[in-house]
């Protein structure tokens, strides 16, 4: 196997190593783009050209096979807040899809994080909550 991903030892961080090449990448679990830093072991002295094919390579196959570990899933995490403050509220789903003018089904599908949905619709369920949305700077 060319890669292997583990947790590192520091905390909410991933470690991934290219076998083949002897680079180790490492990262802030969500935060790949953020905090990726690429080592080369052994100083091996790889041509430019070279390790910038290896770490495109290695980018490739964990945007592949670990998206979840490089990126934030949105969906989830605003199909969970959406499901925390309905529950909040007190709102069954089809009261909630019912205020909000969609379909249980697809309330579900958004809670659970299946479905991405529109700014319009996420404007009515939050309007339905007494909510608002909001895109804030870190």
């Amino acid at each position: 196997m060319r890669y292997k991903i583990e947790k590192s030892e520091k905390n909410n961080h991933w470690v991934c190593t290219d076998t083949l090449n002897g680079i180790v990448v490492v990262w802030e679990n969500g935060s790949f783009n953020q905090t990726q830093k690429f080592t080369e072991l052994d100083n091996k002295n790889t041509s430019p050209s070279s390790l910038a094919t290896i770490t495109r390579e290695m980018s490739d196959w964990l945007r592949e096979y670990h998206y979840d570990k490089l990126f934030i899933n949105y969906r989830a995490y605003i199909g969970s807040r959406i499901k925390e403050e309905r529950e909040k509220k007190g709102y069954t789903q089809k009261e909630l899809a019912a205020l909000s003018g969609i379909l249980r089904a697809n309330l579900a599908r958004i809670e659970s994080g299946k479905y991405s949905t529109g700014i319009d619709i996420l404007g009515a369920i939050a309007e339905a909550l007494d909510m608002k949305i909001d895109y804030i700077k870190k």
